[in-house]
């Protein structure tokens, strides 16, 4: 099976460049643009097996994302 991964990173450039290297390597890759829209690709596309986020994104920061995920068992 394909590992998933969620990239959210609210710049474009790195985001696209990071989901470009990651498919060329092998990974289904997801991408979310801000805090708020990991955590809705977090809910609707499970199971995700790695998290890379921005710590400094609009709506919710990486790590107010991460804090989430450890409080939601369903995440």
């Amino acid at each position: 099976m394909i590992s998933r991964i969620l990239v959210a990173e609210d710049n474009r450039i790195l985001l696209d460049v990071l989901r470009f290297n990651l498919v060329r390597a092998g990974y289904e890759v997801l991408t979310a643009m801000n805090g708020l829209e990991a955590l809705t690709v977090l809910r609707e596309h499970q199971p995700i097996d790695l998290l890379i986020t921005d710590c400094q994104m609009p709506g919710l920061s990486g790590v107010e994302v991460c804090t989430q995920v450890r409080q939601d068992p369903q995440l």
